[in-house]
Parts: C-alpha cells; sequence; structure tokens
C-alpha cells in the first residue's frame, strides 16, 4: 500500500478487516521549470525536437524562441528568431516534419494579416536556418495552424479557409489551392459566430478540419487542386446549450478527439472519414450561454499519448486536463496540473515523453471592459513531468454497508446517505484529492440524510477523490471522480 493510503487510514483510525482492493489509475504532475517573459508577452504553442532536448515555440509578438532543455527538465532561451525574419508576420503554430520546422504565420486574432509559412532546416544540435518565407496578400486573416504530410503544407486561415500549398521545393513553396467550407453551416454566420479553420489534423487523403463556429469538417485532399468537403458534424446538444467553438482535433486510432472551447472535448468514430459518427461528450465546465466570459475552462489543443491511451487537454483557467481515451465512449479523468482563479491560463501544449510543455497566455493588458474567456498575468512557459501510477484503492466494505455517495461521478453536487438507520451519533466524513491532500472535511448525524456535502466545488478540478467517512462503530472510503 502506498504511503499516501496509509495516511488516511492512520487519519480515520480504520482497524476493521478490508474487504476489498482495487486499483485506479492516477496522473501527477511535477513542475520542473518556469520560464516568463517580462511585459505582456504571451506563448501560444510548440512543438519539441525530436531529441526531446531543444523546444520550439510559437509566441506571436516574440516570434519563434528556441529553448534548451536539459537532463532535469530546466528551460534556458537558446535562440530567438523574431517577426521581422518572416516579412513582419507573427509566428502562430509549429510543425516538424522530415526535418524541417515548419512555422505558420499571421495574427490569426486580428484583421488585415497576411497568412504565411516559413520553412526552417534543423541543424544536428537541434538548430534553426531560415530555408524560405511565404505569404501571400490575396488572403487578409492571418493562418492559426500548420501541418505537413509529404510534399504539401497545410495552412488554417482562419475566415479564408483552407491554404494548400507544395512545400517540394523547401526554396520555393507555392500555393497550390485555396478550400473555404460552406460558411452557412450549421447556420448563416453571425457577427460572433463566424467560421475560422483554425485547428487541423491528417490522414491519407482527409484533412480534418475544426471551423469554430463551423462546426467539424472532412476535406478529400487526394486531388490537392480540387479539394472536395466530403463531412460535416456539429453537436446538436452544444448548438442548443451553447456557442460552437470547434477550436482542435487530435486523432488515435478510428476516432477523433475534439477540443470544443468551454464545452470539453468531443468524440467522434471516423473508421469511415465521410461519415463521423457521435461516440461520447466529456464536459467538465457545463457549458452554456453565459459561462464563456472567465469561465472555468477553455478547451483548445489536445495531444495524444497513444501508448497510454492517454489524452492531455489545454484548457484556460483549468491549465491542464489528462484523460483516460482506453473507452472512447466514457473519457475518464486521471489529473489535473493548475488551480482555478490564479491567474494564470493555457493556450496550447506539447508532449514528449514523460514531460509536457505548457503555453500561457497574457492578457493583463486587456481593458476590463472587454470580454475575456479567461485572465492572466503570467506569460510564458511551464515545463512538467507526468507519472501515471496504478493506485492500490482499499475500501472499507462491512457485511452491511451503511454509507453510499452519488451521483458518482459528480459535477456540482455530492450527498452523502446511508443504508439503513444508525444510532444518533456524529458521523465525520473527509474528502481528500489524489495526492491525499484534505480539501474539504466536516460532520453530521443521521437526521441530515441524504446529506448535501456543503463544498465549493467549483474550486475543485476534475479528477480522482476519496471520500473518507467514520461514525462510532463503522467506517468507509469511497472512490469518486469529478467531472
Amino acid at each position: 500500500m502506498t504511503a499516501f493510503f496509509r495516511l488516511i487510514f492512520c487519519t480515520l483510525g480504520l482497524s476493521a478487516p478490508l474487504i476489498a482492493v482495487c486499483q485506479a489509475d492516477t496522473v501527477l504532475f511535477e513542475l520542473t521549470s518556469s520560464f516568463a517573459y517580462s511585459g505582456t508577452y504571451s506563448a501560444f504553442s510548440g512543438v519539441f525536437h525530436p531529441s526531446g532536448n531543444v523546444l520550439y515555440t510559437a509566441n506571436k509578438e516574440l516570434g519563434l524562441v528556441v529553448f534548451q532543455v536539459s537532463e532535469s527538465g530546466t528551460l534556458s532561451a537558446q535562440d530567438t528568431f523574431p517577426n521581422t525574419l518572416f516579412h513582419n508576420l507573427k509566428v502562430s503554430n509549429l510543425d516538424l516534419a522530415d526535418g524541417y520546422l515548419y512555422a505558420s504565420l499571421g495574427d490569426f486574432q486580428g484583421l488585415n494579416s497576411r497568412p504565411g509559412l516559413a520553412i526552417m532546416e534543423l541543424g544536428a544540435s537541434g538548430n534553426l536556418s531560415i530555408v524560405s518565407v511565404w505569404d501571400t496578400a490575396a488572403y487578409q486573416n492571418g493562418s492559426a495552424i500548420v501541418k505537413v504530410q509529404g510534399d504539401y503544407a497545410y495552412l488554417g486561415a482562419m475566415d479564408d479557409g483552407l491554404l494548400i500549398l507544395n512545400v517540394a521545393d523547401k526554396n520555393h513553396p507555392y500555393l497550390v489551392s485555396r478550400f473555404l467550407p460552406d460558411v452557412n453551416f450549421p447556420t448563416p454566420p453571425g457577427l460572433f459566430s463566424y467560421p475560422h479553420a483554425r485547428g487541423l489534423a491528417l490522414r491519407g487523403d482527409f484533412v480534418f478540419l475544426c471551423n469554430d463556429a463551423g462546426g467539424f469538417r472532412v476535406i478529400n485532399v487526394a486531388n490537392k487542386s480540387q479539394p472536395i468537403e466530403v463531412a460535416q458534424y456539429v453537436n446538436v446538444y452544444i448548438e442548443d446549450h451553447a456557442a460552437r467553438a470547434y477550436n482542435h482535433v487530435a486523432l488515435n486510432g478510428d476516432f477523433a478527439f475534439i477540443g470544443v472551447d468551454y464545452c470539453g472535448v468531443e468524440t467522434l468514430n471516423i473508421s469511415d472519414p465521410t461519415h463521423p459518427v457521435f461516440v461520447s461528450h466529456f464536459n467538465p465546465w457545463d457549458c452554456s450561454p453565459t459561462n464563456w466570459e472567465n469561465g472555468q475552462g477553455h478547451a483548445n489543443e489536445l495531444v495524444v499519448v497513444p501508448q497510454e491511451n492517454m489524452l492531455f487537454l489545454s484548457a484556460g483557467d483549468s491549465e491542464l486536463l489528462a484523460l483516460d481515451i482506453s473507452n472512447p465512449a466514457l473519457l475518464n479523468p486521471l489529473g489535473t496540473y493548475g488551480s482555478i482563479g490564479d491567474s494564470a491560463a493555457v493556450w496550447g501544449l506539447q508532449a514528449h515523453q514523460n514531460r509536457v510543455a505548457l503555453f500561457y497566455i497574457n492578457n493583463a493588458s486587456v481593458p476590463e471592459w472587454v470580454p475575456q474567456p479567461f485572465y492572466g498575468d503570467f506569460g510564458g512557459l511551464r515545463l512538467l513531468e507526468w507519472d501515471r501510477i496504478a493506485t492500490e484503492v482499499v475500501e472499507q466494505r462491512p457485511p452491511n454497508e451503511l454509507f453510499k455517495v452519488f451521483p458518482n461521478p459528480f459535477y456540482d453536487d455530492l450527498q452523502i446517505d446511508s443504508f439503513q438507520k444508525i444510532k444518533n451519533e456524529e458521523i465525520q466524513w473527509m474528502m481528500l484529492n489524489h495526492q491525499g491532500q484534505v480539501f474539504a472535511k466536516g460532520s453530521l448525524y443521521q437526521e441530515s440524510f441524504p446529506y448535501h456535502l456543503p463544498v465549493n466545488w467549483s474550486l475543485a478540478p476534475a479528477g480522482l477523490y476519496f471520500l473518507a467517512i467514520k461514525s462510532a462503530s463503522e467506517q468507509q472510503l469511497l472512490k469518486i471522480v469529478k467531472r
């Protein structure tokens, strides 16, 4: 048994025979390095060198910043490529392919910015040399993301749709075609609900596109000069309950996992790309039309760790979530990093082996009257190491079990009830997180049942918790999950 659970039993004084043992996976995060930018600069996204010793970052105003990653996980800035080297266009996103680093260019959060692409060659030690920079004045909404496959680069160019470039000759990339998805799906656009091509994943002849307010699209690019949209999808529940905001997509086997802003993660079966099928919706923040501004969670970038059947999700004010995706029909929270309301908010993430890099937004200079999805006054990077453990959970189950807890999993209300009447005695309860820290505690009496735990659950990150209950004669330890 781990020291963590020995601590629980010692605290409660449990001594009755132990009846059941089960396993509960938990992901623990440890901060190894933090790098803060001066002023109000932000970090948006990045990618690791295959060795893991170098981290390339896209920072818009700061350009492309290269960090060395020490063996112990310490970040140190090595080099900066300012925007003046990229035709004065901001660096928004990065992708690595076949020894080259590709950067999407243009301010995707503004107007009147040309979309562009920079191609850089990787040296032996991870150093970079710019090979070419391409942009076009034909479009004016920047680009949010780049993905490369073979001889082609795909740019998510926001209002201007998908741009396909031939990059076979790294010195002379050129535009092959532009594809604009139907802007009237699922409904005609409004002032604050205009489709934007901002999330991409590639597989074979298909581009899986997150089109923001325009839902999820599948585009056949077998003919690069004439792409064809073959599927459109939007979650009817989200469409009815909140603004659609399909931000990012990651693939794993036959499934696509989609970050839907403050509405969590959707899972689609894409075994037939022309007919994506809804599988599940993990919604830890109970999205509604009123909780976009300063909401607890804003799902943006996702990274799949296939060997672990695990998904990392950047989540705005909630910072980082780890989800078990072994059963795509029921995504299970494994762990979190960060605290609600701590003025630190994550935009993007990237993973390499047992490390996760988080990219933080600083929007402290934005006037208070301007609506913001979250508030952040820390701009820069944090590097974490993660460890997935199978924790031994020993549950006390007397022959006549007294206590039950419901609903489980829960979101904003948790209740204790008893299966049978007990003496009118004080009953103590204690809530602990997966690290053994006491989150809340209190006491109640028999006449209180069913008892709503008086806890402000908005302060509790999603994940695994333990509820210890003790009366004069009986004790139980219950495993619960907060969505």
